[in-house]
């Protein structure tokens, strides 16, 4: 075979061999292409063929095993709740405004910049990303509306808080600045019933604007929901885990209390670093309310109960798991098809 073919028509795989000979080297050579010798594991070669029987039948090769995929995990929790279908019918989150109420917003990170409406700093530290935390949730709302633009409202400071009346005057600032969707990836523990301040202000806020919060980690125990993800008309948050199963950590309602809303996928991975939480679940149901209200002239109501009725039920209870997994994919199709 021609060892120079196009790694598009030939299958990688690494060989282990008995000794690393210069026969061994020469037969291998004839019958693929090496892409790698391994230098800190012994007798370990990286190959690409697309005549692998004629590899497991050279004298001194002991094992062959075809490379893996690795996917990563945002690709994958993509997948789960539907997004690649959502963007081959054409929706991208054109013209939606989202506020990101969190640490702010690098918008030096090439996957976010040039998509800042406006933004403000309640922190009285600066426009920066203390602790990459709103840069992290500004990726993954790109991730699956690529079109959105941002209202970025600086509330947690570089400690990793936020105080409650700046989380408040950020939601205000963020309704007066006329956006779709606010994304709330924190909130505050404590035990409520949906009527301290904080939750009715946001309540007053989804008159305007859908308002995603985080239920909060404070799972498995019963009414260890946070605040504002308590507001009567917020849509709470849950983490489902990869196993299909509502994560452990992820806060829960009551059977007096229904909440969590709805649960979406809580772990991802970017680069050497696994992130978990209601948090990294929530921008996934407000990107995917953005892909909703990009596409006409929906009200934001619609696009809630249509979120609601097209999720996924995965048989725990409602005040565990809301009223499933999101899927975007159903709800464009209930969109559609109404």
């Amino acid at each position: 075979m021609n060892p120079d073919l196009q790694r598009r028509n030939n299958t990688r795989y690494v060989v282990e061999v008995d000794e690393l000979s210069p026969e061994m080297l020469m037969n291998l050579k004839k019958n693929s292409r090496i892409i790698h010798i391994f230098s800190l594991i012994d007798n370990i070669i990286a190959i690409e063929t697309d005549n692998i029987e004629g590899i497991k039948e050279l004298k001194g090769v002991s094992r062959v095993r075809e490379s893996g995929k690795a996917k990563l995990m945002l690709t994958e929790a993509l997948n789960t709740i539907g997004i690649p279908d959502v963007h081959d019918r054409g929706f991208y989150g054109d013209g939606v405004w989202v506020g990101v109420v969190d640490s702010g917003i690098d918008m030096s990170d090439p996957l976010v910049s040039g998509s800042m409406v406006l933004e403000r700093d309640f922190t009285d530290e600066g426009m920066y990303d203390p602790i990459g935390h709103g840069t992290i949730m500004a990726r993954i709302l790109k991730g699956v509306a690529p079109n959105i633009s941002f209202i970025n409202a600086k509330v947690v400071d570089r400690s990793g808080e936020a105080d409650e009346i700046d989380i408040m005057r950020s939601i205000e600032w963020c309704v007066n600045s006329d956006v779709d969707v606010i994304n709330i990836s924190l909130g505050i523990s404590r035990t409520c019933d949906g009527s301290c301040p904080l939750c009715e202000l946001v309540n007053v806020a989804a008159e305007s604007a859908i308002t995603v919060a985080a239920a909060g980690n404070n799972g498995p125990d019963e009414g260890s929901i946070s605040c504002p993800a308590n507001s009567e008309s917020c849509i709470a948050v849950g983490s489902m885990g990869r196993d299909g199963a509502v994560s452990n950590y992820s806060s829960r309602g009551a059977p007096g209390h229904l909440k969590p809303d709805i649960v979406a996928p809580g772990c991802i991975k970017y680069g050497d670093f696994k992130l978990e939480g209601t948090s990294i679940a929530t921008p996934f149901v407000s990107a995917s309310a953005a892909l909703l209200l990009s596409m006409g002239d929906y009200d934001r109501r619609q696009v809630v109960a249509t979120i609601f009725g097209t999720a996924d039920d995965k048989g725990f209870p409602r005040w565990v798991q809301g009223h499933g997994l999101i899927r975007a994919d159903k709800a464009v199709e209930a969109m559609l098809c109404d």
